[in-house]
């Protein structure tokens, strides 16, 4: 309850309404264990991607060689050694998503050790509408080791640092920007050098256990999903694409689809987008005060340029936006509040977006717009960042 205290005394709102928020937030607590309960236990475990992770867990001979992998390896090694200790379907389920919990707490705790209660506060605000996703998937995972990455550099580990964030890309690749902006924030030269070794060393060992089984072609597989070829329905493009062109659904790779995204456009569209991450990171990083909106431009520009955009890469924005909020971008963490929302409301009915339904596709445009809104934000507040720099 003193992190309610902490983060409405942080936003400004008067000593009366705290009362208010303590029992929102203790709403927010009962309504997220009661979700991680009901899913360790079954309740909508097997709809979601665990069932995949077990299949890839439990699967003979070598990914990427003997059998197609959409993951990276750190997270097919995870998924290997959980599948070792917990081959049962249910066993797996439930270990799984304990053990995603868990990574959330320590996510938690490190925003709340590194930026105080209101931040950890806020996160926990913006996480809450997304915990069935974030208990389910692997993303949380890849998030709180970023989040390690930042707090560690901050502390002066550069070491350490570059090593976790290593290891989030080799669980996930969104994180690859954020080299940019800590490298720069690196104090000295010989902190930066430290930092871009270990970076270097950590990304390395991925590409070996990526590269080995099977050449450039498991690299191919993670960034094509399996080599899929249409357009996911959430992503935004795809989205405005199937709203002008309606189009049949079918399942590709573990995603809704429809169509086919026009060869080479694929690509372009990443370059595209990690070009514009990269440009967000490398802002940040030279400037104080802007880790939380340098983090949010940057992962809103991937998500954005992506032809997949699922629920769960909303929680790639989530620490960017707890952070923005202590270094006064409360705008940027209202527009992924906004986001964060959006999302939820999309999986409550996600049969409504399938069926192509007005109100489903429009929802899911809406959220796009939103998450434009939070990039577009995150880059006024780095404008004004660095005209008060220079100033």
């Amino acid at each position: 309850m003193a992190a309610a205290t902490a983060l409405i005394s942080h936003l400004g709102a008067p000593p009366a309404r705290r009362a208010a928020v303590r029992w929102l937030l203790l709403g927010c607590a009962v309504f997220c264990l009661g979700d991680i309960y009901r899913e360790s236990s079954g309740g909508h475990l097997w709809v979601s991607d665990i069932s995949r992770f077990r299949e890839i867990g439990l699967g003979s001979g070598l990914p990427y060689r003997d059998h197609a992998v959409e993951y990276p390896p750190l997270a097919v090694a995870l998924m290997k050694g959980l599948a070792a200790l917990a081959p049962g379907r249910q066993a797996f389920g439930s270990s799984f998503t304990l053990a995603m919990s868990a990574t959330g707490l320590a996510g938690l705790w490190l925003v709340g050790i590194e930026w105080g209660r209101a931040a950890a506060a806020t996160l926990t605000v913006l996480a809450t509408p997304l915990i069935a996703v974030l208990v389910t998937r692997f993303d949380v995972l890849s998030v709180t080791l970023a989040l390690a990455a930042v707090v560690l550099q901050r502390r002066g580990r550069p070491g350490l640092a570059g090593l976790a964030l290593a290891g989030s890309v080799g669980v996930k690749l969104w994180a690859l920007p954020l080299v940019a902006l800590l490298a720069l924030r690196c104090e000295t030269e010989a902190r930066r050098r430290a930092f871009l070794a270990a970076v270097a060393t950590g990304l390395m060992i991925v590409a070996g256990l990526w590269l080995a089984p099977a050449g450039p072609d498991g690299l191919r597989q993670v960034l094509s999903f399996r080599g899929a070829h249409g357009w996911q329905v959430e992503s935004a493009l795809g989205s405005l694409v199937r709203l002008l062109a309606p189009a049949s659904i079918h399942l590709e790779s573990g995603a809704a689809r429809f169509g086919a995204v026009p060869s080479g456009l694929a690509p372009t569209l990443s370059a595209l987008g990690l070009a514009g991450a990269v440009a967000f990171a490398w802002t940040a990083g030279r400037l104080r005060g802007a880790i939380g909106a340098g983090w949010v431009g940057a992962v809103a520009a991937l998500m954005l340029s992506s032809t997949v955009l699922s629920p769960q890469y909303v929680l790639w924005l989530l620490p960017g936006a707890a952070i923005a909020a202590t270094e006064g971008a409360t705008a940027v963490t209202l527009a992924v509040a906004a986001v964060s929302l959006a999302t939820s409301l999309e999986v409550l009915d996600y049969h409504a977006l399938l069926r192509g339904t007005t109100g489903g596709q429009a929802l899911v445009i809406a959220r796009n717009l939103l998450l434009g809104v939070a990039m577009v934000t995150a880059a006024r507040h780095l404008t004004r960042a660095r005209g008060a720099t220079v100033g």
